[in-house]
């Protein structure tokens, strides 16, 4: 018994010694090995490696694929999508980093243990599936730096290039693949890393727009993928690229494919979708598809996708030359679209192209940009360009929509009281009957999201929504509750009052808040109209009410078409690009307001235009209504010299400087000098008449500060009546019901300088001196302006193909770290142009601080001697000027202008 104790005792501590020989990393022993390996394979990487494919599973659950874009390779949902898997990620890379700060041997410059290398590349893919891709890029570099030539290493060396594609780095990640498709096919790197490669290099050209590229490497993705799922996925994202590019026989070809590998049912619907949108009409007729999308549309189970079905016969009808009908479709698509948002603005977006390309219903196109934009997010492909058009639009029918109005008012102003009767009559039906299909629709759509919400609960039995009874009673009852409510989100919240912007039969007169002048000379009838009645669009009075009643009335409302036939001219001709609507503009406004300023103006386009088009006849009778009707006008002398612009912009430029110095001078209280200079400038700058009234405006108030009110009143009158279209106009209406009202503008801190005074009292000599100092710099350099004491940047401009933004931006960090940490400055990189890229440092209290830091930084710096100065300028620029720099791009320019301002003291 004694002898098996001592055995017992013998082996016990023999295993313990064994264990805790393990449990050293020190050194490189076999046991060492074995124990730690074993150890951070099973207790560490293992359930920190099941963690993470439960958040991929998880992510793969929840992420929503939007099928109106060309889908990702992976899904990997959004930041939402990622927080929500944040606690088992969070646990992997707790693992992670117990498997590395445990159980690493790291002896003599190699790692000994397998599972610590896998821990650091696990924890390098759980910040990825997090979306912090700056944290994945640091581990991804630690694993390539630390264990280079291992399969790891290469495996992180692929995902470090997914995190730069996804934190939009194209340029670096693209290098980085490409160096490991150099790598794979010396030999140097396994051949099993394709699998991973060909899919990242999909995941970098897509956002790119590289489709060419994008295709070549699906093509070889396709060949390595053995699963199904993503092998379909795969074909699906080729078909869409075929799709974008209009090539859509092949991108049914691939749709086809996409479809045979049994994929998702949504899935396999926007295939089923999109190649009935892709039917080319000259092979046959197009009947077969629209009965198929019309079965599709019967189908109970795809209630959640009508919108889808009926955009894919918007696609069907366009290819069959059938706009009206495509029109339709996308209007309902539109109208049933009431959860999927990206469904809703690329419908939108369509019929808005087909109103404006097919139609050049312009009106009615604005209104569905209108509504793709107000959900559309910043990232949306061609955002910029889809803005810029919408706000084009925008600008255009507030001008079209002023004239149509007043023409129509002018209309029925015109007739007898009887027939104009009559004529309202048949608006207001024709209202009702528009109202009541607009009510139909919207309580026909809201059931329907109910609908689909319920659809997402149960997919069991035959639903009340087919029965034609029930779907009566819910109507009843939600009207009962609800009454009319429009189709948006969160419309049970509260009824907006209804709003119609539109010029159609059905919505001619909308409010008119402009007060009605009364006036003796009335040309209208004495038509009355009750008050009661007046907001009633179903009554007559609502649309008597802006009819005008006064000959004053009538000239505002004539004039205001003349301004807004020219507005719409300039936009439809420079603009939207259609010269034939900028004639119908420019000659109507010619031929029917010969008296009005605006004329000249646009005699001045219809010679342009005429010009372009070599129509010479038409071109010489507009030049010389101008020559010989305007001989002295900026548009004769822009007719006589091409070049006379600049001289418009250097007069421009001297009158707006006037302005900015005479109310500075009115803010620091030189009110007498503010008078004198006002009252020069009226008569010195008699070509800027958007400015006289401001200068007269400035004088008023110094007068007024002055105690001498009358003296402003009638100045102020003087506005009110001789610039009656000026936006100041307003402005001075109040401060004459001040004045008149006996409110007093104190002057207790007026100053006189004696020097200030003789410097800059005498006006014509101040001009002289400013067009003196201007003429030394050329017209494109004057459009800048020093002031000192601004805020100021620095700014780098360099060659993309010379100079790599990021080391430069990298380069300036770290000597702002080095020598200007206490101010923490910033240092930003942006496109500039498409061969330059722009660093701004910001920012910088005055022009003085900002010259000593970019003196310090082009003389001191190390880190910026590697650059070569035949690539890349710096300068120092105002705030005010920085936004003029961006826009104009002329490097030229501002150097000019900044080595005469900013070097005139060094």
């Amino acid at each position: 018994m004694k002898i098996s104790n001592i055995k017992y005792r013998v082996i016990v501590g023999l295993l313990l010694t064994m264990v805790m020989a393990g449990c050293s990393t020190q050194k490189a022993k076999f046991m060492n090995k074995l124990y730690h390996n074993t150890t951070a394979h099973y207790n560490v990487w293992w359930n920190g490696n099941e963690s993470m494919k439960e958040a991929r599973k998880q992510l793969e659950t929840i992420a929503v694929d939007d099928y109106t874009r060309i889908l990702p390779m992976y899904k990997l949902g959004t930041k939402e999508d990622a927080i929500s898997v944040y606690p088992q990620l969070d646990r992997t890379l707790e693992k992670g980093a117990m498997g590395a700060q445990k159980h690493s041997i790291f002896v003599k410059g190699k790692e000994h243990v397998e599972y610590v290398k896998k821990s650091y590349l696990m924890m390098a893919y759980a910040h990825f599936y997090k979306q912090d891709y700056q944290a994945a890029i640091v581990n991804c570099r630690y694993v390539m730096s630390q264990y280079p030539g291992t399969d790891i290493a290469d495996e992180a060396k692929i995902l470090y290039a997914r995190a730069l594609t996804h934190d939009k780095q194209y340029a670096e990640a693209e290098m980085v693949l490409d160096q490991v498709d150099a790598a794979i096919n010396s030999g140097k790197m396994s051949a099993g890393m394709a699998d991973l490669l060909y899919p990242a290099m999909v995941e970098c050209m897509l956002p790119q727009e590289k489709y060419k590229k994008a295709v070549d490497f699906l093509r070889l993705s396709i060949d390595n993928t053995s699963n199904r799922k993503f092998k379909a996925r795969q074909y699906f994202i080729m078909a869409q690229i075929y799709h974008k590019l209009d090539k859509k026989a092949t991108a049914t070809k691939y749709y086809k494919k996409a479809l045979s590998m049994r994929p998702e049912y949504v899935m396999e619907f926007n295939a089923r979708m999109n190649i009935a949108s892709c039917y080319d009409i000259s092979k046959g007729d197009y009947k077969g598809i629209e009965k198929f999308l019309n079965q599709m549309l019967d189908d109970k189970k795809n209630i959640e996708y009508i919108d889808q079905i009926y955009y894919a016969k918007g696609e069907m009808y366009l290819g069959a030359k059938n706009a009206q009908k495509a029109c339709e479709n996308f209007e309902k698509s539109i109208q049933v679209s009431t959860t999927n948002k990206s469904q809703k603005i690329k419908s939108a977006l369509k019929l808005a192209d087909v109103l404006y390309d097919i139609y050049q219903n312009y009106d009615e196109a604005q209104k569905y940009y209108d509504t793709a934009m107000a959900i559309m997010p910043k990232d949306y492909p061609n955002y910029d360009a889809i803005k810029e058009r919408h706000y084009l639009l925008i600008s255009l029918v507030e001008n079209t929509r002023v004239i149509a109005l007043n023409d129509s008012l002018f209309m029925l102003a015109d007739m007898n009281p009887a027939d104009r009767e009559k004529y309202i009559e048949k608006l207001i039906e024709r209202q009702k009957e528009a109202d009541a299909k607009k009510r139909e629709a919207e309580i026909e759509a809201a059931i329907r999201k109910e609908a689909q919400t319920v659809q997402k609960n149960t997919l069991k039995g035959d639903w009340y929504f087919y029965n034609e009874s029930t779907v009566q009673k819910g109507k009843e009852s939600f009207m009962r509750m609800w009454g009319t409510r429009a189709l948006e989100d969160y419309w049970f919240l509260s009824q907006k009052p209804g709003m119609s912007l539109g010029m159609g039969a059905n919505n001619l007169f909308a409010d008119n808040e402009q007060e009605q002048t009364k006036d003796a000379d009335s040309t209208a009838d004495e038509t009355k109209v009750d008050p009661t009645k007046a907001n009633d669009k179903y009554s007559v009075d609502y649309y008597l009410k802006d009819l005008p009643k006064t000959q004053a009335r009538r000239d505002t409302m004539h004039d205001d078409i003349a301004r807004c036939l020219l507005n719409a001219g300039f936009i439809y001709d420079a603009g939207i690009e259609n010269q034939e609507k900028a004639l119908e503009c420019f000659l109507r406004l010619v031929e029917d307001y010969q008296g009005s300023d605006y004329v000249l103006p646009a005699f001045y386009q219809l010679y342009k235009i005429y010009d372009k088009q070599g129509n010479t006849p038409s071109a010489n009778y507009y030049k010389n209504m101008i020559l010989r009707g305007f001989p002295d006008s900026d548009y004769a002398n822009l007719i006589r010299d091409e070049d006379y612009y600049l001289e418009i912009a250097k007069r421009n430029k001297m009158a707006e400087t006037e302005y900015e110095e005479i109310y500075s001078l009115f803010t620091e209280g030189y009110y007498r000098q503010v008078i004198s200079r006002a009252s020069s400038a009226v008569q010195i700058y008699t070509k800027e008449p958007a400015l006289i009234p401001k200068y007269k405006y400035w004088n008023a108030i110094a007068l007024a500060k002055l105690s001498k009110t009358s003296e402003a009143i009638a100045m102020l009158e003087d506005i009110e009546k001789n610039h009656s279209k000026s936006e100041i106009v307003p402005l001075v209406r109040e401060q004459i019901a001040l004045l008149r009202k006996g409110f007093k503008l104190e002057a207790e801190d007026e100053k006189i300088d004696e020097k200030t005074t003789a410097k800059k009292g005498d006006q014509a000599n101040n001009v002289a001196n400013v067009k003196k100092q201007n003429d030394e710099l050329p017209p494109e350099s004057q459009l800048y302006r020093y002031r000192e004491n601004l805020q100021h940047y620095v700014i780098f401009v360099l060659d993309d193909d010379k100079i790599r933004a990021t080391e430069m931006q990298y380069a300036v960090a770290d000597f702002n770290m080095a020598y200007y940490s206490a101010k923490a400055l910033k240092a930003n990189v942006m496109m500039f142009t498409d061969k330059q890229q722009l660093i701004t440092v910001h920012r910088f209290e005055n022009a003085a601080e900002a010259m000593d830091y970019w003196n310090y930084i082009n003389t001191k710096a190390d880190d910026l001697k590697k650059f070569d100065k035949k690539h890349y300028s710096s300068f120092v620029i105002s705030v005010q000027n920085y936004q003029t720099f961006y826009n104009k791009k002329n490097i030229e320019a501002y150097r000019k202008f900044f080595e005469k301002y900013y070097f005139k003291n060094e």
